[in-house]
């Protein structure tokens, strides 16, 4: 378990923690230097004048006279004079710094009177808390007792709460500060994970302090541009699409109507060549859409994978089916159908047997595997292969634009998912897309 927080949220809490702790422990030690000292100091010259008084009036009065002043003393509550014959109690160490201080000035108020010099001063921290101070001249080593019952603070309740009243609000004024810098740049991470997956975060507020407003301005800025990027490009390749097609359906119309005129080869290499524009043309909107403008509803993952092996079965293309119980997920309906439908093909293409498809629920997260038994992917080029027009080399392997693992990527990433490539056991590809949806509910 690591000290030290890995957030910068955590981080930058804690830094403030430790420099107001800090500071109010300074707060508290000028404090004590420079008013609580000074005023315990002068506390105990009172105090210790107080003393010598008494001393005075007990070598200067008569028997009678240290009676009727023994008397006026002891009519008080806060002090009283007891006669040497009263046993003085068990002296101890006291537990507070205040307390401490008091008996280490008045002691050495008491030292510099000469009179005063050889009084002996105790503390006792009992229930009544009291000094002891032993005067002379009062029939002899009488004990003058003064009570500060409100002066020392329980040492338990003391330790108790001091660290409360230094962290807690260090802790509450960290917190609140940090926050307002954490906030904004929490909504930006959130703000660029969406980017990420495809989705088109709403702007950020420019609002705030001027360097967080300013990282804000710019990531709008930047969002804006890619926006208007993928649209000009997105009109861009319609354009040319239909532009495309519109002279590709002349071809077919005109090979159409050469029938049984050309040579037969050679027409169905015209058809063919068409054919593949025509695929090629498909798969550059596919790429430059991928999933856009269409909403994400709950549907049933095992059901659109059935469906599509029914649809692949019907070409001669058998996939072994292990599907577990799915449950119900939101995605986008036409887009996941593609993410899968490009998968199997490639399977299809690149392999001539072991076609398998493998559904599983892992906390809350589908995992779909599509698996073949063809050459694989090297796992150095693993990455590189999910780049638009990045073609595997081999047999049937140049053939098609190099979008289809490009195209599931983008899919799959905006749906908050991941897109994974490995050796299959025994020869082959394994090709998983896990999925992290909301969980609706059980086909």
């Amino acid at each position: 378990m690591k000290l030290v927080p890995r957030t910068l949220f955590g981080r930058n809490v804690l830094v403030m923690v430790a420099l107001i702790a800090l500071g109010q422990l300074a707060s508290g030690f000028a404090f004590w230097q420079y008013v609580q000292r000074p005023r315990i100091a002068q506390l105990a010259a009172v105090t210790a004048d107080y003393v010598s008084a008494m001393h005075v009036l007990a070598t200067s009065s008569t028997p009678e006279q240290l009676e009727r002043l023994r008397q006026r003393i002891n009519a008080s509550t806060r002090i009283h004079v007891l006669s040497a014959v009263s046993p003085a109690p068990r002296f101890d160490t006291p537990r507070t710094p205040a307390v401490r201080e008091f008996l280490r000035s008045f002691e050495a108020a008491l030292r510099a009177d000469p009179a005063t010099r050889d009084e002996v001063v105790g503390w006792h921290g009992g229930r009544d808390r009291a000094i002891w101070i032993g005067v002379r001249g009062m029939n002899v080593e009488t004990w003058l007792v003064l009570s500060v019952d409100r002066f020392e603070i329980e040492p338990s309740w003391f330790w108790l709460w001091l660290p409360w009243l230094v962290v807690a609000p260090a802790v509450a004024g960290a917190y609140v500060i940090q926050r307002r810098i954490n906030r904004p740049l929490t909504q930006l991470a959130k703000s660029a994970e969406a980017l990420g997956r495809g989705e088109h975060p709403p702007p950020l507020a420019e609002d705030g302090p001027a360097e967080i407003a300013a990282v804000a301005k710019s990531f709008n800025s930047m969002t804006t541009s890619l926006e208007r990027g993928e649209r000009e490009r997105t009109i861009m390749l319609a354009g040319v699409s239909h532009d495309l097609r519109t002279p590709l359906t002349k071809m077919r119309l005109a090979a159409a109507m050469l029938e049984g005129h050309v040579d037969a080869e050679l027409l169905r290499s015209v058809t063919h060549s068409v054919a593949e524009i025509d695929a090629t043309i498909g798969q550059f909107l596919d790429f430059a859409r991928a999933g856009e403008g269409e909403d994400a509803a709950p549907g049933a993952i095992d059901t659109l994978l059935r469906e599509l092996a029914t649809e692949f079965a019907a070409e001669g293309h058998e996939f072994a089916l292990d599907i577990g119980l799915l449950p119900l997920t939101r995605f986008r309906q036409i887009a996941m159908r593609r993410v899968f439908s490009n998968l199997m093909r490639n399977a299809v293409v690149h392999a001539r047997s072991g076609y398998a498809i493998t559904a599983r629920t892992y906390d809350e997260r589908i995992e779909v595997c599509v698996l073949d038994r063809g050459p694989g992917i090297a796992e150095a080029d693993v990455e590189r292969m999910k780049r638009p027009f990045v073609r595997r080399e081999g047999n049937n392997a140049r053939s098609g634009t190099g979008l289809g693992l490009a195209i599931v990527e983008r899919i799959v990433s905006l749906h908050g998912g991941t897109l994974n490539l490995k050796q299959r056991e025994g020869g082959g590809l394994e090709a998983c897309v896990r999925l992290v949806g909301v969980v609706h509910g059980w086909a």
